[in-house]
């Protein structure tokens, strides 16, 4: 059974305490639900996608979020 991020995003928009998204290799949201939409306080999907974390999370928080995103994409675990 294949399952596609939009219909991850459809589920995760049905549970409103959890904070669901996708993000690509450069550490760029493709994917969110609503709920992490409220709480960065944007109306719609297209305010957050293609934007990284340090764009849209105050300063030390967003930066601090990019670095776990790399380490996560070079493979390490944390």
């Amino acid at each position: 059974m294949d399952i596609s991020a939009d219909d991850l995003e459809r589920l995760f928009d049905a549970l409103p305490d959890v904070v669901f998204f996708v993000k690509d290799p450069a550490g760029r949201y493709s994917h969110a639900n609503r709920t992490l939409l409220a709480r960065l306080g944007l109306a719609r999907r297209e305010d957050l996608v293609g934007r990284r974390a340090s764009d849209l999370f105050p300063a030390g928080l967003g930066l601090r979020y990019d670095l776990q995103d790399r380490r996560v994409l070079a493979g390490e675990i944390i």
